[in-house]
């Protein structure tokens, strides 16, 4: 303390530069890299003390994303359905309007439980992805695809042959596709593919029967164990309504049922579908109708309504130095190129405060 400084040295990168006590220097605009800079002060009395700091330069990169939807279309494929079929390929193209500017991503099942059945064509069975007609070896409908093509595809895949299982359980089908996700083997790859981090998950089942013995809850535990309860997703029906017609000592089809011509069978109907949608805030649709369009509008804008948050690819930074990277940094523009505001930045998400809306589309910001 009371011999004074003799002498100080400095190095950046290990080449010497000149320095003195009391002298301050700055350092900008640097090239992306690592630095160190070392401080050596030796006092009269031949005390010698070292001071290093190091740090890393790296260059921002500006990013575009799109908030993402998976959708998992469950068809019931048993003897009745032909008619259905038909219909739901004809107006598919109205939820996937309302999904326009996102990421999405559609994969199509079956409520055929059986895993191992001789008489069918077991890639149709047990939650397994459907390939799609007219592209051999591909299993998923993406956003990137022309819309015209997207909706032939769709189309003509979902009119598929009615030779599936009578044992229609379009829930447990569900849980297992999502649990084919985390499962080996390459039938199981598309799965991996299809249920993406991040996104939000739909599922819209058609059928004109009742989920043999299954627990609504059940798909929900899945989906919760696999994403740590962080996956939001909704359930949608279009199904036979649960209603006073159903008649499980019946004999015969009651006269007066709305969905006589539609129901395969008196004995039942839709409530377990109708349940697992009440749960997860779905739409509660009929296949009593041969026209779905209004009913998948409404899921679409359902679909999107539940979009509470977006994943980013990295951790937005601050760009404009204000101390918080909020939506002066990260900028949401509309389809019609007007922006959004009402957002939170939390690491590598965004969380908007009241859903997001419809024809919000692509997200912009700059992160390492």
């Amino acid at each position: 303390n009371s011999s004074g400084v003799k002498s100080i040295a400095c190095t950046f990168n290990s080449v010497a530069r000149d320095c003195a006590s009391g002298v301050l220097l700055s350092f900008a605009n640097m090239n992306a890299g690592s630095y160190n800079f070392e401080v050596t002060a030796v006092d009269n009395a031949g005390n010698t003390s070292t001071k290093k700091l190091s740090w890393v330069v790296r260059t921002p990169v500006a990013h575009s994303s799109q908030v993402k939807v998976d959708v998992v279309v469950i068809i019931d494929n048993s003897g009745s359905m032909a008619p259905e079929m038909k219909s739901m390929s004809q107006y598919f193209s109205k939820f996937l309007t309302q999904l326009n500017g996102l990421d999405w991503q559609v994969g199509i099942i079956t409520t055929d439980p059986s895993a191992n059945a001789s008489n069918l064509d077991a890639i149709k069975t047990d939650g397994r992805l459907v390939e799609l007609v007219g592209m051999p070896g591909e299993f998923i409908l993406k956003s990137s695809m022309p819309t015209v093509n997207s909706e032939k595809v769709f189309g003509d895949t979902i009119q598929m042959a009615t030779d599936g299982s009578g044992n229609e359980r379009g829930i447990v089908t569900a849980k297992r596709s999502v649990q084919r996700a985390f499962e080996a083997g390459p039938i199981n790859a598309p799965h991996t593919a299809l249920f993406r981090d991040g996104a939000v998950l739909a599922f819209v089942v058609v059928s004109d029967s009742h989920d043999n013995n299954s627990d609504p809850q059940a798909l929900i535990d899945e989906v919760k164990a696999h994403w740590s309860g962080k996956k939001v997703f909704s359930f949608h029906s279009i199904v036979v309504p649960e209603s006073s017609f159903t008649n499980p000592t019946g004999t015969s089809v009651d006269p007066a049922d709305p969905c006589k011509g539609y129901r395969e069978s008196y004995k039942f109907d839709g409530r377990a579908y109708y349940r697992l949608s009440e749960l997860t805030g779905g739409i509660k649709g009929t296949v009593c109708s041969t026209d779905y369009g209004t009913q998948l509008v409404d899921m679409g804008k359902s679909t999107v309504t539940l979009i509470k948050s977006a994943t980013l690819d990295c951790p937005p930074i601050d760009t404009n130095n204000d101390g918080k990277v909020d939506n002066m940094d990260v900028q949401v523009m509309t389809a019609a190129g007007t922006p959004y505001t009402t957002f939170t930045v939390n690491g590598d998400k965004l969380v908007f405060a009241s859903g997001l809306p419809l024809g919000v589309n692509t997200v912009n910001y700059t992160c390492f």
